[in-house]
C-alpha cells in the first residue's frame, strides 16, 4: 500500500478546473488498489455497489472477460479500513448522483466516461508520480492488479483461492501476473517447509532411485 499512499498524496496536488475530476482519480485508485479489479471494470461500478464497500466490505464486479460473469471481491480488515479514508470522496460524489447512477461519468453526465480516454488519464498520472519514487518504477493501471495478486499469493500460498478471489477462469493465468520472488523469499520459504512424511518414506526406499531423473 505504500505506493499507493504516494499516489493519493500526489493525486491531491492534481491542478483541475473542480475537485469532481480529482475524488474520481482518488476513487479509482482505492478501488484498484483493494480489489484488484481490471480498469476496464470500473466503468460498470454505479454508486450502490460502491456504497457496499464503504459499508459493508465487499463490491458486486461484471466482469468482462473470460471467467464468472459477475463476482463479489472482498476486502481484508486492513483494506476496509484502508477504504474509509476515501469515504469523503464518495459523499462529495452524491451531491452529483443517486444510487442508480454510475460513478465514472463526466460532472455533466449520465454516460460512463470513455474506457481508452479514463485509462489514459489515470495511468497518465501514474506515470508522472511514478518518476518521484526511487528507482522510478514503470507503473501503469494494471500495475495495481499485478501487485494485489502477488501479494495475495504471498499471504495465502493457496492458487485456487487466488484464482476464485480475482475471478480468473483457469489456474494457469495466475503465473503470468506473480512476481518473481527474491532469492531471500525463496530461501525462507524452504526453511519453513517440512519434509512430507511420504516423502521421507519414499527417500528411505531401497527401490526409489530407479525413479529418480
Amino acid at each position: 500500500m505504500d505506493i499507493y499512499q504516494f499516489l493519493i498524496e500526489q493525486s491531491k496536488n492534481v491542478k483541475y478546473n473542480n475537485p469532481y475530476r480529482a475524488a474520481q482519480l482518488r476513487l479509482a485508485l482505492i478501488l484498484l488498489a483493494v480489489t484488484g479489479i481490471r480498469v476496464s471494470e470500473l466503468f460498470s461500478f454505479k454508486i450502490s455497489q460502491v456504497r457496499t464497500l464503504f459499508v459493508n466490505s465487499w463490491i458486486a464486479v461484471d466482469r468482462f472477460k473470460r471467467g464468472p460473469s459477475s463476482h463479489k471481491a472482498f476486502l481484508t480488515r486492513e483494506e476496509a479500513k484502508f477504504i474509509q479514508s476515501r469515504l469523503i470522496d464518495f459523499e462529495f460524489m452524491l451531491y452529483f448522483k443517486d444510487e442508480n447512477s454510475y460513478i465514472f461519468t463526466a460532472e455533466n453526465s449520465t454516460k460512463p466516461l470513455e474506457r481508452e480516454a479514463f485509462t489514459n488519464l489515470i495511468n497518465k498520472f501514474i506515470k508522472e508520480s511514478s518518476k518521484k519514487i526511487d528507482g522510478q518504477p514503470i507503473l501503469s493501471s494494471h500495475s495495481f492488479r499485478i501487485g494485489f495478486i502477488s501479494q495475495l499469493w504471498k499471504d495465502t500460498n493457496d492458487i485456487e483461492f487466488v484464482r476464485q478471489t480475482i475471478g480468473h477462469a483457469k489456474i494457469n493465468t495466475i503465473s503470468l501476473y506473480v512476481e518473481d520472488m527474491s532469492e531471500k523469499e525463496r530461501k525462507k520459504r524452504m526453511e519453513n517447509i517440512s519434509s512430507p512424511k511420504d516423502l521421507v518414506i519414499f527417500l528411505n526406499n531401497e527401490n526409489s532411485e530407479k525413479y529418480l531423473d
